[in-house]
């Protein structure tokens, strides 16, 4: 995760951003989580399928 944000900006502003959002109105880290847990999803899925490709097989390096 952190090496895909060091390599792509459009996804570290991203994620940046939900952390700055999550903390509104949260008084626990699980709410904090909980309120960033969509992007982090959403770029673990990016990773994931530039990794396996969308059939979700292993690409061929």
């Amino acid at each position: 995760f952190r090496d895909w944000l060091r390599q792509h900006a459009d996804d570290r502003q991203l994620y940046a951003d939900a952390k700055l959002r999550a903390t509104s109105g949260v008084n626990t880290a699980q709410d904090y989580n909980k309120n960033k847990q969509s992007v982090v999803l959403d770029i673990y899925r990016k990773i994931f399928v530039s990794w396996l490709g969308e059939a979700g097989q292993r690409r061929k390096q």
